[in-house]
């Protein structure tokens, strides 16, 4: 393994506790709605950790609220942030995904990344979770931690279904 590639790696084992500016919640007063909200920025960019040169992406991210709803500006301000770090193109979605969940505590989160071809190759990366008991569970599971690797196709959950 190259030294170029091993201290890139180094940096990635940081990245998931890495603290960005907060993403900032506001109780939303239509909770007993079922409602989607979409983001859409063309503007989100971040450094790849390997060659230092810059990479460029279109950012959505589509949440259906419980309880709160992810304020504008600092979402933005917490976008912004990425510009100087050096972060893998799937580590930099499953981030946004990850702080964006423990913000707002959603009914459902998807977050699509789609990166700017480099060497011919384009990445689109998407991390999408639904709480559990949305899904009709019931139970002690109260989260599905797709973050964590596990999905609903892994587990058999059928003696939770109500």
């Amino acid at each position: 393994m190259s030294s170029n590639y091993q201290s890139a790696a180094e940096k990635q084992k940081a990245v998931r506790e890495a603290v960005f500016p907060a993403l900032e919640s506001v109780e939303q007063v239509y909770q007993d709605v079922t409602y989607t909200v979409k983001y859409k920025s063309e503007e989100f960019n971040s450094v790849c950790p390997k060659t230092g040169l810059p990479d460029f992406a279109a950012l959505e991210i589509e949440y259906q609220p419980d309880k709160y709803l992810v304020e504008l500006k600092s979402l933005k301000l917490y976008l912004n942030a990425f510009r100087n770090v050096g972060v893998f193109q799937e580590h930099a979605a499953n981030k946004v995904f990850q702080d964006f969940w423990k913000a707002a505590n959603p009914r459902y989160l998807k977050v699509t990344m789609t990166f700017g071809a480099r060497g011919g190759i384009d990445t689109r990366v998407e991390v999408e979770q639904r709480r559990v008991e949305m899904l009709g569970f019931s139970g002690p599971l109260q989260y599905l931690d797709q973050v964590g690797g596990t999905t609903a196709s892994d587990l058999d959950l059928r003696p939770f279904c109500k």
